[in-house]
């Protein structure tokens, strides 16, 4: 069995809120420098949506390879953490579960 991704990336600057504009919740973090958003459905569980980029320049995503413009018109999925969602999900949940408990 190989390394999840989770082992594999430097995830720091972690701000999980709940979603205004629907139920669950907004992952933002940060990897090798670059932002990152994670939508998260709630209803009876948790469901990873998608993984946008964030970024504040234009630059190119050091896991996808994607040319991406600053946010908000450079929010787009990012296919190499879209890939791996499933396997991200449950890292924030027991990673932070105080917040999702709340």
């Amino acid at each position: 069995m190989g390394e999840t991704i989770v082992q594999n990336l430097d995830i720091r600057q972690v701000v999980v809120t709940k979603a205004a504009e629907f139920s669950g919740y907004n992952i933002r973090f940060e990897i090798n420098e670059q932002h990152y958003q994670m939508l998260v459905g709630k209803n009876t569980d948790y469901i990873a949506i998608n993984i946008k980029h964030i970024f504040r320049t234009k630059e190119t995503c050091q896991l996808c390879g994607k040319r991406v413009f600053p946010a908000p018109l450079g929010q787009q999925i990012c296919p190499h953490l879209q890939a791996e969602r499933n396997e991200l999900l449950p890292y924030f949940l027991t990673t932070y579960p105080e917040v999702f408990s709340s």
